[in-house]
């Protein structure tokens, strides 16, 4: 098998990290028809799917598992698919559905690349990922830009287009984020 080496592995880290954190904070905070206990599962796991790519990382530099990403969870595999990746594809899809069915403020057009890049991502991830050798160049490239430019990141981009006062760069429990009273100017 051939790993993936040089600058991919941390820029991807780092990537990774990134957007988990940004989607985790936007699926918290965003979606206003789900349950707050829903919304801290969802958050919870796309944070523990940041922390596995930290583990990940830190093993592949420290020579300590050169195997393919994930291979820790050997004998658990439902760990991260219920953990990590269910969570995670439940909070997406909230903000995403959310945001077509429920936010006046979008356009037809918003709408509909939402739609079509949430479902493209969803395509690559349940398909396409596993048709390259996982933790390999392919693998991450896909990884990077399917993965976590169009889902991971598709909450933060709704965040930025149709409610910019949400501070994703906070820590959603402690803030309390309110929509801006525009009769007060």
């Amino acid at each position: 098998m051939a790993f993936a080496t040089g600058p991919i592995i941390p820029i991807s880290l780092a990537w990774y990290l990134l957007s988990n954190y940004l989607c985790a904070n936007a699926v918290y905070l965003y979606p206003t028809k789900i349950p707050t206990v829903v919304k801290v599962v969802c958050w919870t796991g796309l944070m523990g799917g940041g922390i596995d790519h930290i583990i990940e990382a830190y093993q592949w530099y420290t020579g300590f598992n050169r195997q393919p990403f994930g291979h820790h969870w050997t004998g658990m595999e439902w760990i991260p698919i219920f953990c990590f990746a269910l969570t995670s594809i439940i909070g997406i899809f909230a903000v995403v559905l959310e945001f077509a069915l429920i936010d006046q403020k979008a356009t037809l057009l918003s709408k509909a690349l939402v739609l079509v890049t949430f479902f493209m991502g969803i395509y690559w991830e349940s398909t396409m990922q596993w048709q390259f050798e996982h933790s390999g160049f392919e693998w991450h490239y896909g990884h990077i830009f399917a993965a976590h430019l169009f889902l991971s990141m598709m909450p933060a981009y709704i965040v930025w287009y149709s409610r910019k006062y949400l501070g994703l760069m906070s820590i959603p429990f402690f803030s309390a984020a309110k929509e801006p009273d525009l009769k007060q100017t």
